[in-house]
């Protein structure tokens, strides 16, 4: 069995992309109660991923062998209203795994609600990045 290294790491983007030719924009920094927020928010989601992605890799890659010879990275862009619920979730950024991918927003339809986010934040279309690191078994991996 692969040694499985999971994390969920939420990250906030507070500006739109300006356009290739322009200078970037300064992104604007979150105040403090954004990140409290967003601390609560992987709290309450990383659980629910670590769980939900243990049973999926031990179902199609026990040994880490396959698709996790490098890390996985997933982002999901999602919306919270100001009651706290979630009210869309899709990929934004893709792992490669279709299985890990649809993980993503299942995992905030699974929480469904958290504590009520800053008005900065609510109807906003926000990222949330998710790391999968199966670690392969040595002794059990072709090479």
């Amino acid at each position: 069995m692969s040694r499985l290294i999971i994390g969920a790491a939420a990250f906030l983007a507070c500006c739109a992309h300006a356009p290739e030719a322009a200078p970037a924009p300064k992104q604007r920094q979150p105040t403090a109660e954004e990140k409290a927020w967003f601390d609560g928010l992987k709290n309450a989601i990383g659980p629910e991923w670590i769980a939900r992605t243990e049973k999926a890799v031990e179902a199609h890659d026990p040994e880490g062998c396959r698709d996790f010879a490098v890390e996985r990275h997933l982002v999901v862009e999602f919306v919270v209203n100001a009651d706290g619920v979630f009210t869309r979730a899709r990929v934004r950024e893709s792992s490669g795994l279709p299985y890990i991918d649809q993980l993503g927003p299942a995992t905030f339809t699974a929480v469904h609600r958290v504590s009520p986010p800053p008005r900065s934040l609510v109807g906003k279309k926000l990222p949330f990045a998710f790391n999968v690191n199966a670690r392969p078994n040595p002794y059990s991996c072709a090479r």
